[in-house]
């Protein structure tokens, strides 16, 4: 860019205001990012090997002849087990809003007392809203081992009588005021009681885990293609990265009549 001529009235100065700082600052940023998804993608990889193992000790696990249980000990996830003691029919209560097959029901859940005293509970099956259960229960039920239900919701919603939105082992001892149970198991004994077992196998589905591990991958080699060509841009000519400013300032006039 020319500089303007001296008029004689004063001087032109330009300025130069280097725009570098906001370059590099850009960079940085999108060399945060990458980083970011890269990071995102390794633990989404991380999330899909435990799935996959966990998925493989489900299988080993049910594969087992089952145990007897008759103590309070936690028995090791997904076996499954022979329980010792009798139901608390009374104590019985329901999930509701559960899905089956496209239809709306309750899981039906009933409180065990082992021999020694301890509380398990067991997720007996679904029906449906209305229908009727047979009250013929496996006197010595055998069950799968499973974590914790847990179930979106918004905010704690108190039972309205025996239906449940949810179920933790301090809602059950406080709605029933007995023990909290020690763990939370699933029938799989055959029973005549007009309830559908849900025998599937758990969806672990690691390959989930596997797409958005892609997922975050592929954005991280989009934000390195792009902080390559951001960074060859910065070594265009300097006068491409910079901004010129015009200051103009006045020559001091000397006084009339003045010989100096």
């Amino acid at each position: 860019m020319a500089s303007p001529p001296d008029t004689g009235n004063g001087s032109t100065t330009v300025i130069k205001l280097p725009q570098a700082r906001q370059r590099r600052g850009a960079l940085v940023g999108l060399a945060a990012l990458v980083l970011l998804t890269v990071a995102l993608g390794l633990w989404q990889a991380a999330r899909a090997v435990y799935k996959q193992r966990l998925a493989d000790h489900y299988a080993a696990s049910i594969a087992l002849p089952p145990l007897t249980w008759r103590n309070s000990d936690l028995p090791p996830l997904f076996r499954r087990v022979s329980l010792q003691g009798y139901w608390l029919s009374a104590q019985t209560l329901y999930l509701d809003h559960r899905d089956y097959n496209g239809e709306v029901g309750v899981e039906v859940i009933t409180p065990f007392r082992l021999a020694d005293g301890s509380i398990v509970l067991i997720n007996r099956g679904w029906r449906a809203t209305n229908a009727v259960e047979s009250a013929a229960i496996p006197a010595t039920p055998q069950v799968e081992v499973l974590n914790w239900p847990r179930f979106f919701e918004l905010a704690h919603t108190p039972p309205q009588g025996k239906l449940f939105q949810n179920i933790t082992a301090a809602r059950f001892a406080e709605w029933s005021h007995l023990p909290q149970p020690l763990w939370y198991g699933r029938l799989r004994s055959a029973a005549n009681d007009g309830l559908q077992h849900d025998s599937a196998t758990p969806d672990f589905n690691p390959s989930r885990h596997i797409g958005y591990m892609l997922t975050w991958w592929g954005m991280s080699i989009a934000g390195l293609f792009l902080w390559r060509h951001f960074r060859r841009s910065t070594r265009a000519p300097q006068t491409q990265a910079t901004t010129e400013a015009l200051v103009t300032t006045k020559k001091p006039t000397a006084p009339e009549g003045d010989d100096a």
